[in-house]
Parts: structure tokens; C-alpha cells; sequence
């Protein structure tokens, strides 16, 4: 019954995509993704004592509602784009070594699309418990799960960029 729900391959295939291009795991992206993002927050809720008021509840909840909802169509999207870029063909190395970098751009933010929409989710949870119980370890995990998917937003605008570029070329 919990495998309907489970996400800890949509987890796993976000993280596997912190690898170098010698496939070892990229140290740096992990700690700016991941500690960063809750170094920042604990700060903030423990020392400093930011609150989070109804009214910030209410718009994080709303905008990640719409932001989660309007990421679950760019997904089907990126698969049909792999699809019609395999079926290009190439005469060149260059055009081979641009394609193959793009399907693998494509693979790569598909995950990390992917990982944003359950991030959604999961930060409305997070800011609906924060509306229930406004306790330092709430407001700093959920200042924590906010920075870490303006972060992860921010890397997905950007390997889109990329894609844009790379789409040009094919």
C-alpha cells in the first residue's frame, strides 16, 4: 500500500544527478543544496526568532500549490522531447556528442523536476504543520526546506537554459 505513495526513488534519482563527470559525487553541491540551506535557517529561528505570520503561511501554500501544479506537465513534456530528438538524425560527431549531451541535459532535469514537485508537496506539509505549532525547529525546517528549493528551483531554470541552448543547435 506505502509503494503507491513512496517517493524515495524520485529522491534517489535527484541526488544521483550531484555526480561529477568522473561520477563521483559532487561534495559541493551537496553542501550548498542541502546544509547550506539549514545552516541558514537555524540561525535565523534560534538566535534572531523570525516567525512566520498567517498571512506568509497562506501565500507559501498558495504559491507552492501553483508553482508544484504548473511543474506536473513539464515532465510528460521533457519525455516527448527525448523521444523526438532520438529520432533526429545525425551525420556528424558534433551533431552525435550534441544530441547525447542533450538527451542526458533532458534525463538530468527530468529528475530534478521531478524532485521540485515533491518538494512542493512536501513544503506544504511542512508550512501547514508551521501554522499548527510555531516552535523554533518547525520555523527553522521550514525555512531550510524554502531556501533549499529556491536553490534547487534556481539550478532546474537553469539547466532548462541550457536545454534551450542546446536545442537550438540540434
Amino acid at each position: 500500500m506505502l509503494s503507491k505513495i513512496d517517493l524515495s526513488k524520485v529522491v534517489i534519482n535527484h541526488l544521483k544527478t550531484f555526480r561529477t563527470n568522473q561520477g563521483k559525487i559532487d561534495i559541493q553541491a551537496i553542501l550548498f543544496f542541502y546544509i547550506l540551506p539549514f545552516c541558514l535557517s537555524f540561525p535565523l529561528a534560534f538566535f534572531f526568532h523570525i516567525r512566520i505570520n498567517e498571512c506568509i503561511i497562506t501565500a507559501v501554500i498558495s504559491a507552492f500549490s501553483i508553482f508544484g501544479a504548473l511543474l506536473f506537465a513539464l515532465p510528460m513534456s521533457f519525455i516527448t522531447l527525448k523521444q523526438q530528438v532520438k529520432g533526429l538524425s545525425t551525420t556528424t560527431i558534433g551533431e552525435r556528442n550534441t544530441k547525447k549531451s542533450f538527451c542526458k541535459l533532458l534525463d538530468i532535469t527530468f529528475h530534478n523536476l521531478n524532485y521540485c514537485i515533491a518538494i512542493a508537496l512536501f513544503t506544504i506539509l511542512i508550512t501547514i504543520l508551521l501554522y499548527l505549532q510555531q516552535e523554533d525547529i518547525v520555523i527553522a525546517i521550514a525555512l531550510g526546506i524554502y531556501i533549499h528549493i529556491i536553490f534547487t528551483a534556481i539550478q532546474v531554470l537553469r539547466r532548462i537554459h541550457i536545454l534551450m541552448i542546446y536545442s537550438l543547435r540540434l
